[in-house]
């Protein structure tokens, strides 16, 4: 198109590439703000629609999360930077596994941010049970592939091809995936580029045991395992970081398959993790005094260093080689209505009156005290509870905001955070109505749900269902059938599509609930207001055939009598 031409501009304007033998003469051209062709465009934006944003290392979801002192985790982080680094290593993986609580997340997107300011990671995935996107495997590859795109700019073309072949990619089995949009683009581009320069290399999975099924999580180890197997010969120094728990069905696997290429790094007591806890109090507490002291004039005559090495001592030991008690701790008696010296206090005298025996049974029961103190420390403490029990089994357990509650649960305006006012060291309170409500760790999520360690703050699955279920029926009733599916607002939205699944996770106390609202809702009278008998069909039939599995027999009946009506109309 150019042929001959010389010291040609293009501003704006639209060039299709043509991938095959090209050939340039004259002056070199310059594309001014380009757009790429709208095949590329297209396929970027249909692969972008399956990523799961918040997974990756520096997403917005993830703007606070946590990651080592500058002070602490020196030897392992330098451990792991070694092994990353080292191109004659003869293990692809490596594999990280700790307890919860231990600070593997800190630790990892550590990790990530180095290697992303280097330039040398590829792609990350932060598993998180409390995020909808980011709690399975479904967006895992199409994830990484996106981020693939922009760390190895040559696979690209590659990328967008399969997505543009083949739509429904991203239905296809996780291998499949595996195979089409990280494996084979990333041979092609090395063959075609022939790596003249150093590619990002590291791989980061971060929390695999808060996917979702013990099952998913081997399958997910057996694929990565199969990606680089496959991709070895073509890129040697390609690797994988990944952390997890050690639960029996991820350690079945890493024992077996892939023992021959994983390196094991236990986070234990070799790793000092005391020297690193009494590092980050001594820095957090200094911290605190010196951001609060001029509030409070009884902070001024505190004899420096404030508290003493007795007291960062007993703490240390108290926390048992668990960062996540520390953060809570540090948390705690940050509080800003609070006067720290006495928040202080509060967590000496919860830690002395722990029983030992306690301890021996319940490693977490330090914290879980922790926990009780302050969810008891709200003033109405079974409005707490509900609203947690509602945010956690929310489906897809998603990251609401405080104003899709408040819609959902007919709560008033700025209620939630009022509610959760007491909690900001367990739960992530945001400033705006539309960010995120989050808990800071995970275990938070498995003191609830366990009867045993949270006793009477025990979050009751068939209640938290129930007040779903009630909330969404309040929802339903506010406006005619017709419109439950495409008025724009996020707890109608919800509502539409939910209650089916509160329903059929409740027990029979909710046949009451549907009962009620399936007789005294309008369906009769708002159908008969449509044009035609078909559009009446169609909506009834939708609402019929998603619940008419698992349904209370005496709904199920009243269901079907209502649906006969309709045949008569």
């Amino acid at each position: 198109m150019f042929e001959h031409a010389k010291e040609v501009t293009v501003t704006g304007g639209s060039i299709t590439e043509i991938h095959g033998d090209s050939h340039t003469y004259g002056r070199p051209v310059t594309i001014v703000n380009g757009p790429r062709s709208l095949t590329e465009k297209q396929g970027l934006q249909i692969l972008q629609k399956h990523v799961a944003a918040g997974a990756m290392h520096n997403s917005k979801e993830r703007y606070d999360a946590p990651k080592c002192h500058p002070d602490t985790r020196k030897a392992v982080v330098k451990d792991i930077t070694s092994w990353a680094s080292d191109d004659s290593k003869d293990t692809l993986i490596l594999w990280i596994s700790a307890p919860a609580g231990s600070g593997k997340s800190a630790i990892l997107q550590t990790i990530a941010e180095l290697f992303h300011a280097s330039g040398g990671l590829a792609a990350s995935f932060f598993f998180s049970r409390t995020g909808p996107q980011r709690q399975t495997e479904t967006h895992l590859i199409a994830t990484i592939a996106a981020q693939l795109a922009i760390s190895i700019p040559s696979t690209r073309p590659f990328i967008e091809q399969v997505v543009l072949d083949d739509l429904s990619i991203f239905d296809k089995r996780l291998r499949v995936q595996m195979d089409l949009l990280v494996i084979q683009p990333l041979i092609r581009a090395s063959l075609q580029t022939g790596c003249s320069t150093p590619w990002p290399s590291l791989f980061i999975i971060d929390g695999l045991d808060e996917c979702i099924g013990s099952k998913v999580q081997a399958n997910i180890l057996n694929i990565l395992n199969h990606a680089l197997l496959q991709l070895k010969t073509s890129l040697p120094k390609l690797c994988l970081l990944i952390a997890s728990r050690p639960e029996p069905a991820i350690c079945d696997v890493f024992e077996d398959k892939l023992s021959n290429i994983t390196h094991h790094l236990v986070l234990d007591n070799s790793y000092d993790p005391d020297r690193d806890i009494a590092t980050f109090l001594r820095s957090s507490f200094a911290h605190i005094y010196h951001r609060r002291h001029t509030r409070f004039p009884s902070m001024s005559s505190l004899i420096l260093p404030w508290p003493s090495e007795d007291v960062i001592s007993f703490l240390v030991k108290k926390s048992s080689g668990q960062f996540i008690f520390a953060a809570t701790v540090i948390r705690f008696i940050d509080e800003d209505r609070k006067l720290p010296t006495s928040q202080l206090q509060v967590i000496l005298d919860i830690c002395e009156s722990l029983d030992a025996s306690q301890h021996k049974t319940n490693p977490f029961a330090l914290v879980d005290q922790l926990y009780a103190h302050v969810l008891r420390s709200s003033e109405e403490i079974h409005k707490v509870i509900s609203l947690l029990g509602a945010i956690f089994y929310l489906e897809h357990n998603q990251n609401p905001t405080p104003a899709f509650l408040e819609s959902l649960l007919g709560l008033n305006l700025d209620e939630t955070i009022l509610l959760f006012w007491d909690l900001h060291s367990i739960v992530y309170i945001p400033a705006s109505r539309t960010e995120s409500i989050h808990f800071y760790h995970a275990s938070f999520g498995d003191y609830l749900m366990d009867r045993h360690r949270s006793k009477d703050l025990h979050i009751d699955e068939h209640v938290a269902h129930s007040l779903l279920l009630k909330s969404s029926m309040r929802q339903l009733s506010k406006m005619p059938l017709a419109e439950w599916q495409v008025v724009d607002d996020p707890a109608m939205q919800y509502s539409t599509k939910s209650w089916p699944h509160h329903y059929s996770r409740g027990n029979s106390i909710m046949a009451g609930t549907m009962d009620s609202f399936l007789q005294t809702f309008r369906l009769n009278s708002d159908l008969l207001n449509y044009s035609t008998t078909s559009i009446k069909l169609v909506y009834w039939w939708e609402i019929y055939g998603r619940v008419q599995i698992n349904w209370h027999h005496e709904v199920s009946m009243h269901i079907q009598k209502l649906h006969h009506n309709m045949l008569q109309i």
